[in-house]
């Protein structure tokens, strides 16, 4: 197997930054996580109400987050074979235990709905990332 080139480490390092920031944030007990997405929704909420302000930046955040992730870890494993599978699934994997993590934490819960769409993000991020690697 090749050694890591510099620019993989790279972005294994922002991997492995991305999965701190996913578990602080769903450290985050309840009342603390929302002010937090309504601080960021309150624009939005003029149009389309403050619960559906909260709804759009939580769910957004979870896609990009997780997008983000999926694109940093296939950069980090190049043109490897299979990489991509393992990529997203590592990432749904994640995605699983920070839900189950979440659980325990005052005012949130574990949402099946939450991990499909982490799934989802990490897969885009993924495909976009390998997008890039094949027009290097």
């Amino acid at each position: 197997m090749a050694a890591m080139t510099r620019s993989e480490r790279v972005f294994l390092a922002l991997s492995l930054g991305l999965m701190l920031a996913i578990f602080l944030f769903s450290s985050q007990p309840g009342d603390e996580s929302s002010s937090v997405s309504f601080w960021f929704a309150r624009w939005l909420a003029e149009w389309i109400g403050e619960d559906g302000a909260q709804f759009l930046v939580r769910k957004g955040a979870h896609f990009t987050i997780y997008a983000l992730l999926g694109f940093c870890l296939l950069q980090s494993f190049g043109s490897r074979p299979k990489s991509f599978f393992w990529v997203v699934a590592f990432c749904v994997l994640f995605a699983a235990l920070d839900e189950f993590h979440q659980s325990f934490v005052p005012g949130r819960s574990a949402q099946l709905r939450d991990v499909l769409l982490d799934g989802c993000g990490s897969a885009t991020g993924a495909a976009i990332s390998r997008f890039f690697l094949k027009h290097k």
